[in-house]
C-alpha cells in the first residue's frame, strides 16, 4: 500500500526540545525563516522531520485517522478517547497547510516536499528545495502564519516518481525473494521514499541501492499494511 505525505504532524514528543539554526530570514513581516540540515543530514530544525523512529523520517498519510485528535488520549489500552475543540490558532494552521500542500504539489512539484504543521511552535514548517518564487508564494499564502523553510534533497515530483516505479517493479522484487510490503514518501531530507520489505536486511538495502541510486530509498523491515 502507497503513503503519501503532504501535511503533516507529529507528536508533541517528537518536537521536545526543538531548536532552529537559523541561516537567512524571509518573509520577514510574519517571521519566517530558513533552516539547514545539520553535519549528519538530519534536520536541525525539526528532530527528524515528518515522524521519527531513530531520527529518520517516517511517511505519514494526511488522510489517514492515525494522528490523535487534539484532546484525545491515545495512550496504550484507550478504548474511549475524549475530544475536545481544537484551540482557534491550530484551525488556522492546518487550514493553512491543507491549502499549501495540494498547490505547492501543483505548481512547484520539482521543488516543494511536504509541510508540516508544528503546533508547539504555532507554525508551519516546509520542506523544499530552495526556491525564492516558491518561497514568496508561500509566504503570500500563508498570510500571518509563521512559516520556517528547511532545505530538502528530494522534491514531491521525484519521490513519487520513485513510488511509481518501486510500485511498477513489486513482481521483480519478488522474482528476488524480496516482498515489497509498503512504500512512503518522506520530508525529503534524508532520503526520498521508504520502503518495508519482509525482512528489511542489508542486502535488501543493497539491492535497492544498485537499483535506484544510493540514498534514495530507505528499507526497513514491516509487515503489509492492512485495510478494513
Amino acid at each position: 500500500m502507497k503513503r503519501g505525505s503532504r501535511a503533516s504532524r507529529p507528536a508533541a514528543t517528537a518536537l521536545a526540545g526543538l531548536a532552529l539554526l537559523l541561516a537567512t530570514t524571509a518573509c520577514s513581516d510574519h517571521g519566517a525563516t530558513t533552516a539547514a540540515p545539520g553535519p549528519s543530514g538530519a534536520v536541525t530544525a525539526v528532530t527528524g522531520g515528518v515522524g521519527t523512529t531513530s531520527g529518520r523520517p517516517v511517511p505519514v498519510d494526511a488522510s489517514s485517522s492515525a494522528r490523535p485528535h487534539p484532546g484525545s488520549s491515545a495512550g496504550a489500552g484507550s478504548t474511549s478517547p475524549s475530544y475536545s475543540q481544537p484551540p482557534a490558532g491550530q484551525v488556522s494552521l492546518d487550514s493553512t497547510a491543507q491549502r499549501l500542500a495540494p498547490y505547492l504539489e501543483a505548481h512547484f512539484a520539482g521543488y516543494f516536499a511536504s509541510v508540516l504543521v508544528d503546533d508547539p511552535h504555532g507554525q508551519l514548517v516546509v520542506f523544499r528545495l530552495p526556491d525564492p518564487h516558491l518561497d514568496a508564494t508561500v509566504c503570500a499564502m500563508a498570510g500571518r502564519t509563521r512559516v520556517v523553510f528547511v532545505n530538502a534533497r528530494y522534491s514531491y515530483l521525484r519521490q513519487h516518481q520513485l513510488l511509481a516505479r518501486i510500485g511498477a517493479d513489486r513482481g521483480y522484487w519478488r522474482r528476488h525473494g524480496i516482498v515489497v510490503n509498503s512504500l512512503g514518501a518522506t520530508n525529503g531530507v534524508h532520503c526520498a521514499v521508504i520502503v518495508t520489505t519482509n525482512t528489511g536486511s542489508q542486502a535488501q538495502q543493497r539491492a535497492f541501492d544498485a537499483r535506484y541510486g544510493a540514498g534514495l530509498v530507505e528499507v526497513s523491515q514491516g509487515g503489509a499494511v492492512l485495510t478494513k
